[in-house]
């Protein structure tokens, strides 16, 4: 199948499961293209998949093909016009059909995507994020017969939930399929105004050939970790204030690894001093994902106290380095953990449950042993990166 898959910006260091999503295809042996909005901001962090299958070499950026300024877009759009009438004259008329699509194609932005498009017969067009599906959809109308699918992951959720209703019409009306990472976005996507029949389930799934322990190294004090981007969503602020707790019971010897970057990252700075955190905060800033992995190995307690969190992949990954996690009751999390099996949930911002649940996996080595061999069975059992590729690539080849 030639598959395009349409990202907000690629690569980025907190979605790897796109980057997994995409390798996985080329496993499969499929012909796939990445489309971009925007190339990525700041510091770029390559994982070993981004080289090992040459992905630069298969990237579009859309801000770097579509002018931004309106002269140059008008003026590199005329030869634009001309060439593609010869080539692909039904579409691009569709394209300048202004009365039906308005600004996106008076804008000619939807002449240059069509010309993007049409390079290529596609199959399929996967869009990530319904950010990206809603400036996408109208690309269903240039090519009906392509299937044109979106999952959604969580600020896309919450962005429909303050826009209000129209905001995805067009999206969910048009769309052959909608993919819901988690059951609970399965319900808000329905409230948005999804079709309760296009909505399919595929969680996101680990590599397990790459996230499986070795050996965890013997320490002098128990290491608790956190991978997440450092915005308010992930709680990091409050989870500051539990180590703060943590920190003051004399007969535990713990570690707090902090493995991210974001907006907050200042304020989580200033927080750490003001808490006199120093001796037992270590910010590590955005790793690559083998460097995450490591981390991991040496983890013996995966911390993530989420605001709001749609389900939680990194859960999934330090699961399968039999790594015990303790994770806020929030959004799609309880589908990604085994509460009491494979680590705890902790009620909303309740610092205490926190603090004792915490502070019994460091007591109990046992029982973290018994959990991480728990979390890998479960791991094993529901979200193999290989048979979720498979129920994927059936759904494109099937789904209508």
């Amino acid at each position: 199948m030639k598959i395009g898959f349409v990202v907000i910006s690629f690569p980025v260091a907190s979605e790897t499961f796109i980057l997994n999503q995409i390798a996985a295809f080329l496993d499969l042996g499929h012909d796939v293209q990445i489309f971009a909005q925007l190339p990525p901001e700041g510091k770029t962090i390559f994982h070993d998949g981004f080289r090992k299958y040459r992905l630069a070499d298969q990237i579009v950026y859309f801000s770097q093909f579509i002018p931004k300024n309106k002269f140059k877009r008008l003026i590199k759009g005329l030869p634009l016009i001309g060439m593609n009438l010869f080539r692909n004259f039904s579409q691009t008329i569709k394209a300048l059909n202004f009365l039906k699509f308005g600004k996106e194609a008076l804008s000619l932005r939807l002449l240059y995507l069509t010309s993007l498009f049409a390079r290529k017969d596609y199959d399929v067009i996967h869009c990530h994020f319904g950010t990206v599906g809603r400036e996408m959809i109208y690309l269903k109308d240039i090519f009906p017969k392509i299937k044109f699918i979106v999952s959604f992951y969580g600020f896309d959720i919450r962005l429909g939930q303050e826009k209000g209703g129209e905001f995805y019409k067009r999206l969910f009306s048009k769309s052959d399929l909608v993919i819901a990472n988690a059951r609970n976005t399965i319900k808000e996507l329905i409230e948005l105004g999804c079709p309760k029949e296009k909505i399919v389930h595929l969680s996101n799934g680990v590599d397990l050939e790459k996230f499986k322990l070795q050996a965890r190294p013997k320490k002098g004090y128990c290491q608790i970790t956190t991978v997440a981007r450092l915005v308010k969503e992930k709680n990091i602020l409050f989870t500051l204030d539990v180590i703060k707790r943590l920190s003051e019971n004399q007969k535990i010897n713990f570690k707090y690894f902090l493995v991210g970057d974001g907006y907050l990252a200042g304020d989580i700075k200033i927080k750490i001093h003001e808490l006199k955190l120093e001796n037992y905060v270590i910010m590590l800033g955005a790793q690559s994902q083998e460097s995450i992995i490591d981390i991991l190995r040496e983890t013996d307690i995966f911390l993530l106290l989420s605001r709001e969190e749609s389900f939680g992949v990194v859960l999934l990954e330090a699961q399968a380095m039999q790594v015990p996690v303790v994770a806020s009751c929030v959004g799609g999390i309880p589908e990604a953990v085994r509460d009491g099996r494979t680590g705890f949930l902790v009620k909303d911002n309740d610092i205490q449950d926190a603090v004792e649940k915490i502070t019994r996996l460091i007591d109990h080595s046992d029982l973290r042993k018994q959990m991480g061999q728990s979390g890998r069975q479960f791991v094993q059992e529901n979200f193999d990166l290989k048979k979720l590729s498979g129920k994927l690539e059936k759904i494109y080849k099937t789904y209508r």
